[in-house]
């Protein structure tokens, strides 16, 4: 149990230093995307979205557990905007979860907010400190007096994606 504890702090700790350095540079960045014939833009690995879980199926197996491999259909609700680095997605009852990327040189343009979406990855729950909720509402570009406002860590299921369809 405890090598599994470590393996999970280990884990975040990389997924915390990738988000601070994927957004960190405001280098133009590529957006790898390949456009097919089926109106869908694919980023990462491509997968078959027919087997994609809808939300509230989502729900019941995330209450039975922390960590899952999926497919889920979603609705995008904000993109970093430093670099297209990570997006929040709609969960029911209004939560949203972030989905960050498998991989660090994966990006997504920034004005896809308001689209559905499939991701292809794993989610789990974890920590995010204080300095990583301010990281998120500067790359959303808050207002300073509410970056500010935030000071308590929070448990939140959050997403590691290594694939993503759009649909136009």
């Amino acid at each position: 149990m405890n090598i599994q504890i470590a393996k999970r702090r280990k884990l975040l700790l990389q997924l915390i230093i990738l988000f601070l350095v994927a957004c960190s540079s405001n280098e133009n960045v590529n957006i790898q995307k390949i456009i097919i014939e089926d109106g869908m833009n694919y980023y990462g690995e491509k997968f078959n979205q027919q087997d994609a879980i809808a939300l509230n199926e989502f729900v019941v197996l995330a209450k039975n557990t922390d960590t899952l491999e999926i497919k889920l259909k979603v609705g995008i609700s904000e993109v970093c905007q430093t670099k297209g680095c990570w997006m929040k997605v709609n969960l029911l009852g209004g939560e949203k979860m972030v989905v960050s990327f498998l991989e660090h040189n994966l990006f997504i343009p920034k004005d896809v907010a308001g689209k559905s979406c499939f991701i292809m990855g794993k989610t789990f729950l974890r920590p995010v400190s204080v300095e990583m909720q301010k990281q998120y509402a500067k790359d959303l570009g808050e207002l300073t007096r509410l970056v500010d406002a935030i000071n308590e860590s929070i448990i939140q299921r959050c997403f590691i994606a290594s694939g993503i369809i759009i649909k136009e």
